[in-house]
């Protein structure tokens, strides 16, 4: 007579409760920050900054103007804007506004003081360039502006402002410097033009 097979007992198996315990392993880990990732970071950062600046500073427009020309002659008196920038500039502008001028003798008087306040902004005219690239120069003549009918005597007093306007680029604004220009009396007894900053 064949015996009935008998039923092997099924083992149990711990999978649920090693599961479980992987779970809670894993709720309980929270992520560690190290001091490398940190420095990283603050590198980042600190050259992301450093280039928006360094870029500020070199495409920044830049502008010069300098005084030419002997007093005694003031026909040959000329001012010469420089775009020393990397930045094009478009639509250049130029005026220029006589706060004080002497012929012959000089003055007794103190030399009245001239801000930048002091500018009409009528006294400002478009100098026909489109553009004034890096390097470029633009001319002005003091007789431009004061438009000498006979040739006038030497200049013994000088005391005039400069105003340099444009677009930078294509940007919609329009900026500007002012440039303050005074006689002075060397120590050979003749006057020079001398730059001075309007606003102090």
């Amino acid at each position: 007579m064949r015996k009935p097979k008998r039923r092997k007992p099924r083992q149990k198996t711990n999978l649920p409760q090693q599961v479980s315990q992987v779970q809670i392993q894993s709720e309980h880990k929270t992520p560690i920050k190290t001091g490398m990732s940190l420095a990283r970071w603050l590198f980042a950062a600190l050259l992301a900054v450093a280039t928006l600046i360094g870029g500020g500073v070199v495409f920044w427009p830049r502008v010069t103007v300098e005084a030419q020309g002997d007093l005694s002659n003031p026909a040959t008196i000329q001012f010469v804007a420089t775009n020393i920038g990397y930045v094009p500039l478009r639509r250049p502008a130029m005026g220029m506004f006589d706060c004080e001028l002497a012929y012959g003798e000089e003055p007794s008087t103190p030399m009245r003081k001239c801000l930048t306040s002091s500018f009409p902004p009528e006294h400002l005219s478009e100098t026909g360039y489109r553009w004034l690239n890096m390097d470029e120069k633009f001319v002005t003549r003091l007789e431009d502006w004061l438009a000498f009918t006979n040739k006038p005597p030497k200049l013994s007093r000088v005391n005039v402002l400069i105003r340099f306007s444009y677009y930078p680029w294509y940007l919609p604004f329009r900026g500007y410097r002012t440039f303050g220009f005074r006689s002075t009396k060397g120590s050979d007894g003749a006057f020079y033009l001398r730059p001075y900053d309007p606003e102090t």
